[in-house]
């Protein structure tokens, strides 16, 4: 007898299942058993330097590092290699080698092997914006580091390029809406059907009304960023290391448009701080102290 092939789908939820004990286990005033912290951004953005930075002046024990590195092979080596980093607020530092392909599985397993037997622990994950890594875990906190821009289209989509992008997310998300919840009618989107019918008055309002819920506000918002910048909408914090760049005319615009957009689809906006401009080694930059107590409020009580 053959099994039927299991579907992305099942994989997924199965994985949720799997790991909703450990998410919400702890949650309560006393530290977390396990928590995780996934720091994203460019390659020579300041990654390490936030995590160290966060060791050091945040938490309260240790953290373990873990770094993860997108491999182009289709069978890499995935496991987790140790690294030599001297550095006593970091409790052990490692490398591991993923496939998007199965870093659903891999992950998880290399969190247990870092954790080794330690029953509480926390451990920061480094890596790039790809989407299966960002979607990989269901991590406690998301932090997004950068260097100071220099065009807006290194950040931001073209006007052209957001509408095409804009129209791609809008029909597969109608699409699947229509199939999961039944929000639109069946056939609305289907392509053999005239011109005339994908612009009915009962598919315009149902758009209409998907972008204005949230999760349209935070799709609209992503595609207007570019493939490598489309993790900011969930960060928890937004660093700009102004470290490893010069602030310029076109910087400063750049980072007054993604501090827009991050408190017009982050509803704590109001409450908290989410885009950080600074030098985190600079002791007398004046938003390092700012950032530091954000990254307190947002640690200290799990980790």
């Amino acid at each position: 007898m053959v099994r039927p092939k299991r579907s992305a789908y099942n994989s997924f939820v199965g994985f949720v299942e799997a790991n909703a004990k450990s998410t919400s286990e702890g949650c309560g005033n006393g530290p977390m058993p396990l928590c995780v912290v996934l720091i994203i951004g460019p390659r020579r953005s300041g990654k390490t330097t936030l995590s160290r930075l966060m060791a050091r002046e945040v938490m309260k024990r240790p953290p373990h590092l873990l770094r993860l590195v997108r491999s182009e092979q289709d069978d890499p080596d995935e496991r987790v290699v140790s690294d030599e980093f001297c550095d006593p607020a970091i409790a052990s530092t490692a490398t591991m080698h993923y496939s998007p392909a199965r870093i659903f599985e891999s992950l998880p397993h290399a969190l247990k092997e870092v954790r080794g037997q330690e029953r509480v622990c926390t451990i920061v994950v480094e890596g790039d914006g790809y989407p299966c890594l960002r979607n990989a875990y269901p991590y406690h906190h998301r932090l997004f580091v950068t260097y100071p821009p220099t065009t807006l289209e290194s950040v931001f989509r073209t006007r052209a390029e957001a509408n095409v992008a804009l129209q791609e997310v809008l029909n597969d998300t109608a699409a699947f809406a229509s199939e999961i919840f039944g929000l639109l009618e069946a056939g609305a989107l289907d392509d053999e059907e005239p011109k005339a019918k994908s612009r009915s008055p009962h598919l315009s309002v149902a758009m209409h009304r998907f972008l204005s819920s949230p999760l349209g506000v935070e799709i609209a918002s992503r595609i207007q960023l570019q493939p490598g910048y489309q993790g900011l909408p969930e960060s928890d914090i937004v660093l700009v290391n102004t470290g490893v760049g010069s602030d310029t005319p076109v910087g400063d615009e750049c980072i007054r448009r993604l501090d827009l957009l991050m408190s017009r689809i982050r509803q704590d906006a109001g409450r908290h701080r989410l885009l950080f401009c600074c030098d985190p080694l600079d002791p007398h930059d004046p938003a390092r102290g700012k950032l530091l107590a954000r990254l307190a409020t947002l640690c200290t009580q799990r980790t």
